[in-house]
């Protein structure tokens, strides 16, 4: 991907962190490969005393291939979502 943009936003002692990642990619002897790229990450943070709670996800829409053994591009998107605990 490219060069992400990272931002944090703070309310209280909480801060939300997102990162974004564009990328266009071009071929010129297969344009029907082509595609425009994206990633967003999203985490939210509450940091307590010595406990740092977090929750997250990510959204991916690319035009990648899915793995070395297919050679196909296609469109294709993807979430998830991740959380846990720092204990310091």
């Amino acid at each position: 991907m490219g060069a992400p943009i990272d931002w944090w936003l703070r309310f209280g002692r909480g801060r939300l962190h997102v990162v974004d990642y564009f990328e266009g990619v071009y071929f010129a002897n297969y344009p029907d490969q082509s595609g425009f790229n994206q990633r967003h990450d999203v985490a939210l943070l509450m940091p307590l005393r010595r406990l740092r709670p977090y929750v997250g996800g990510y959204y991916l829409s690319t035009n990648d291939r899915p793995g070395y053994e297919i050679n196909a591009r296609l469109r294709h998107a993807e979430t998830g979502v991740n959380g846990g605990a720092v204990f310091t």
